[in-house]
Formats: C-alpha cells, sequence, structure tokens
C-alpha cells in the first residue's frame, strides 16, 4: 500500500507541476490585463479564448485517439516502423483542418465585428485584426496536437511538460510586455502568434527526434488508410468531448450575444475562480486514473467498488475544502485579486454560484472516469447528447432574464444534474456491486455537514471580528480551508493514510532515507 501511495504522490506531484503554470498565470494576469486593456478589451479577450477552445472541439477526441495509437505502436515491433508514416498522415490531416478553419473564420471576420459583438468603446477595425491574427493562429498551431500526442504517447512526459512551461513563459512574457508599450488587444494577440510560432518549431524539432528511424519498407508519405484505422474509436471521443467543450464555452457565446462585452469580462473573473478547484484536484485524477484502470483490468468488483470510493472520499475532502471557502469568501477575493468595484458588485455571486457546481462537477468526473476505465463510453455520450438539446435553450432564457447570474446558475443546474445522472448510472449500471453506496452517501453527508459548519462559521467570525480589514478575513477562510481538510483526512482516511503520505513525500526529498518508512 505504501509503494502504491508513494507512486500516486509522486505522479500527483508531477502532474502538478506541469498542468499548474498557465492557469496560476492566467489568474495573476487578469488584474493587470483588466487595468491596462478595461473590462472590454479584457471581455475581447476572453470571446476569443472562448471560440478557440470551442473549434479545438475537431482535434480533442482525435488527438486521444493519436495518442494511444502511438503507444500500442511503440510497444509493437512489428508495427513501430510505421511510425514516422502514421505521424505524417496525421500532421497533413491536421494542418488541412487547421487551415480550412482559419479560412472560415477569416471569411467572418467583419460579421464577428460588427454584428456578433457589442462593442461600445473598441473601434471595429480593432476587432477585425484580432480575428484575422486569431484564424492565423488557429491554421498554424493545429498540427501541434499530432505532436503532443507522439510525445506524451512515446512517454516522454517530462520534455512535454518542459516545453509547454516554456511556451507559456515566453507567451505570457510577450503578453506583458505589448500590453504596457501599446494597451492594445491586437498587439497581445501579435505576441502570443510570435511565441506560439516558436512553441510550434521547438515542439515539432522534438517530437521528430523522439520517433523512431526511417525505414525504408515504410516510407514517410500520406496514407488515407491511416486515418480510417483510427476513425471509429475517434469519432466517439471527438462527440464526448467534443460536446463537452462546446457546453462549457456556450455561457461565454451566449453573454456576448445578449450583454455587453464588458459583462463578459464580469464574469470570465467570476468564473476564473473555479480554476482554483481545477487546479486542486485535476493533478490527482490524473495521477490515479492509470491505477484505476489496473483494477477495471482485474475485473473485481469489490476492489474497483473500494477504489473508486477512495478516489471519490478524496475528490469530496479536496473540492470542499478548496471550493466552500472560495464561495463564502468571493467578494473578499475578487476585491484583493481584481480592485474593481464592478467585477466585486456583479462577478461575487457569479464565482459563488459557479464554485458550487465545479464541486458537483468535480464529483460527476470522478465517477465518469471509473466508467472510461471499464471502457463504457455511452453513458457520458447519452447524457451530454441531451444536454446539448436543453442546456443552451436554459442559458439562454436565464441570462436573458437574470443576467450574469442566471448563466451561473444554469452552470449549477448542469453540474448537478450531472452527478446525480454519473451517481445513479454507477451505482446501478456500472458497478453491480453496492457495498461502497450507503458509505458513499454517508460521506456526502458528513464532509458536507463540516464544510458547511466550519465555512460558515469563519464567515460569521469575519464579518464580526474583521468588518474593515480584508486579509484577515481572507486569512480565515485560508483557515477553513485547512481544517475542513485535516478534518476531512481524519474522519475518511483515520492517521494511517497522512502517516503514508508523509514517509513518501520525505522520500522524494531525502531519497536515501527510503527506510523511514519501515
Amino acid at each position: 500500500m505504501t509503494n502504491k501511495i508513494s507512486i500516486l504522490v509522486k505522479n500527483t506531484l508531477a502532474n502538478a507541476s506541469g498542468t499548474i503554470l498557465q492557469p496560476v498565470l492566467h489568474l495573476i494576469l487578469v488584474p493587470f490585463y483588466i487595468h491596462y486593456l478595461g473590462l472590454e478589451g479584457y471581455g475581447l479577450v476572453g470571446f476569443f479564448s472562448a471560440l478557440t477552445i470551442m473549434l479545438s472541439v475537431f482535434t480533442k477526441g482525435l488527438s486521444v485517439s493519436i495518442q494511444r495509437e502511438f503507444a500500442i505502436r511503440i510497444g509493437a515491433d512489428q508495427m513501430r516502423p510505421s511510425i514516422r508514416r502514421f505521424h505524417f498522415t496525421m500532421e497533413i490531416f491536421y494542418h488541412i483542418i487547421g487551415i480550412a478553419l482559419g479560412i472560415i473564420l477569416l471569411s467572418t471576420a467583419g460579421l464577428i465585428a460588427s454584428r456578433w459583438l457589442k462593442l461600445e468603446t473598441i473601434p471595429f477595425e480593432v476587432t477585425r485584426w484580432c480575428v484575422m491574427i486569431i484564424s492565423l493562429r488557429i491554421a498554424l498551431v493545429f498540427p501541434c496536437s499530432v505532436y503532443t500526442s507522439a510525445l506524451y504517447g512515446l512517454q516522454r512526459h517530462v520534455l512535454m511538460n518542459a516545453i509547454t512551461i516554456g511556451y507559456t513563459s515566453l507567451s505570457a512574457g510577450l503578453g506583458v510586455i505589448a500590453v504596457l508599450l501599446t494597451r492594445s488587444v491586437v498587439a497581445f494577440y501579435a505576441s502570443d502568434l510570435i511565441a506560439v510560432i516558436i512553441y510550434i518549431l521547438v515542439l515539432r524539432y522534438h517530437a521528430d527526434k523522439v520517433l523512431p528511424p526511417r525505414q525504408k519498407s515504410f516510407p514517410r508519405r500520406f496514407d488515407l488508410n491511416e486515418i480510417k484505422g483510427i476513425g471509429r474509436i475517434a469519432g466517439g471521443l471527438i462527440w464526448t468531448y467534443g460536446i463537452n467543450i462546446v457546453i462549457r464555452q456556450a455561457d461565454r457565446i451566449i453573454i456576448s450575444l445578449l450583454l455587453p462585452l464588458a459583462m463578459l469580462g464580469v464574469y470570465n473573473a467570476g468564473v476564473a475562480g473555479a480554476q482554483l478547484l481545477t487546479l486542486s484536484y485535476l493533478p490527482f485524477l490524473i495521477a490515479v486514473y492509470p491505477q484505476t484502470c489496473q483494477f477495471a483490468m482485474q475485473k473485481n468488483e469489490k476492489e474497483f467498488a473500494a477504489h473508486m470510493f477512495r478516489n471519490s472520499k478524496v475528490m469530496l475532502i479536496i473540492a470542499l475544502s478548496c471550493g466552500l471557502p472560495i464561495s463564502f469568501f468571493a467578494p473578499e477575493i475578487l476585491q484583493v485579486w481584481t480592485h474593481n468595484k464592478v467585477i466585486v458588485a456583479e462577478g461575487s455571486v457569479v464565482m459563488a454560484l459557479y464554485m458550487y457546481g465545479s464541486i458537483a462537477f468535480a464529483l460527476a468526473d470522478t465517477l465518469h472516469r471509473g466508467q472510461v476505465a471499464l471502457g463504457i463510453m455511452r453513458y457520458g455520450v447519452i447524457f451530454n447528447s441531451f444536454l446539448l438539446l436543453w442546456y443552451p435553450v436554459l442559458m439562454w432564457v436565464l441570462i436573458k432574464r437574470y443576467g450574469l447570474v442566471g448563466g451561473a446558475v444554469a452552470w449549477v443546474i448542469n453540474c448537478a444534474a450531472y452527478w446525480i445522472y454519473q451517481f445513479f448510472v454507477h451505482h446501478t449500471a456500472v458497478s453491480k456491486s453496492n457495498s461502497k453506496l450507503i458509505e458513499y452517501i454517508k460521506a456526502i453527508f458528513v464532509f458536507g455537514a463540516v464544510g458547511l459548519t466550519v465555512t460558515y462559521v469563519s464567515r460569521y467570525m469575519a464579518n464580526l471580528l474583521f468588518p474593515q480589514l480584508i486579509w484577515m478575513r481572507l486569512a480565515l477562510a485560508v483557515l477553513a480551508a485547512g481544517i475542513i481538510l485535516i478534518i476531512g483526512v481524519l474522519v475518511g482516511f483515520g492517521f494511517r493514510v497522512p502517516k503514508e503520505i508523509f514517509f513518501s513525500l520525505t522520500k522524494l526529498v531525502y531519497p536515501s532515507r527510503g527506510n523511514l518508512d519501515k
């Protein structure tokens, strides 16, 4: 058990170091962009970010299939020589998709600038130039999915993370310099385009370098059969991931249509708080997923149920200890973070509601990953397919009637429905062993009651003792998070697991003292 926890801790820390930089930089730089670009300028940045993410619907599922294909071929001697042909075919295919999407977006630049966005202070030409730069960026960056899939599939994770960290730092640095010198959204996107070009060149070089040597029996040429070979798996994944991406960005797109662009900036600032929750639990989910797959392959219902229950408890503890203090202290967080009265007034409720929804989504995502480990995709496809029918309509109605709060309420309804659905699916159709069902329900009520009680008391004491001292109120929020975390770990696992985690961390810091856990 100690060895498994040691591997899990090490992988979680590695994943955290590789994924944390970009969201952290985003959170740090939001006040900077709001100050120098204004709320409308920041709203424009948020709109184009959402648009870019939505366009990635065409590559997300396919990239997972490509990564899988690289991993399979590198492990089979007879298939290894075909890796370069597969890589070249996918590279050309992605170039075609990227160029096509870039041309389509470029042709609609005037329409987006004049009729889609409700601009008040930003000139039409500025928006049109931004669309043109984004179109070029999309056309260039699409093949990067092939290069990253190659590095991940060929087990070059450290190299991939190093390149990603370098690109993220370069892009942020150039963006800050461009905004400081020009205070222009166009300059911001132009600087990002320069960073993207450097990123593409470096990524392509290293991806080509880790591929097996060229073989005369498999010349480097485009082969349509390579695309057909992964078509079935890729199709299902594209549908699942694609709908999820569209749903996650639907609120931004609808807000940009119905409300002034400055309100999108306020909404993005409020929603950004939920990224802290994602940062807190995603490294654990990534690290534990291989173990989940191993338990799924063993076909032992009781062991798999126990493993999923453990994962759910960990996720519940992390989500509540991080999410509840952020939601209860949203006004203080936004005040210290943005120093913008409009964002504090309009975005606090958005942040609180969005965080409640994100807690439910985190719990549902844990159960869904268990289904994926078992190779069961249909339940996720069914839910997302129905979600596509009612969620955008609900979002439109609520935003039109209640503004930004309506968008956050729609998100809470969506995530609550997803969690309830995954709960019933997991305990009725996926896991035949319901030995942990009662314990799971009990854990939800116990941890939820503890989390709400501690956070409410902290909020009450903050208002009573420090009505004018914002940093002291935030200190109480941090204290509440720590108390919820400690109580959750002790109630959920006792003293054994914390002790094993401590020894695992000790071995990472002092490898020569690996016998400390004996």
